[in-house]
């Protein structure tokens, strides 16, 4: 088995995010997200005109701004299958 994460495993650090799934699990408007990009303190790629952001890079800020995230209760199984299906989307719209 490879050490390399899979898109079925936990670790969905390098999926790629539109800014309305950032700013949905920033818990932001999408205005309040784009002024983050815009002053750097979340990194984006841009793809066309598009901003897509890697799910790892949200989740770290998300820990930057509240340390004691990690501290607290998350129901796991929803949380998961959340990022899951963002990760797919983000996937299913870099295809097009």
């Amino acid at each position: 088995m490879s050490d390399r994460t899979t898109r079925n495993d936990v670790g969905v650090d390098d999926d790629l995010l539109t800014t309305s799934q950032a700013a949905a699990l920033l818990g932001v408007s999408k205005p309040t997200l784009i002024d983050l990009l815009d002053r750097d303190e979340i990194p984006y790629q841009k793809v066309g005109t598009r901003r897509y952001v890697r799910c790892g890079d949200v989740i770290a800020y998300r820990h930057r701004i509240d340390p004691g995230l990690l501290e607290k209760p998350r129901p796991r199984p929803e949380r998961l299958l959340a990022l899951r299906e963002m990760a797919q989307l983000a996937e299913d719209t870099l295809d097009r």
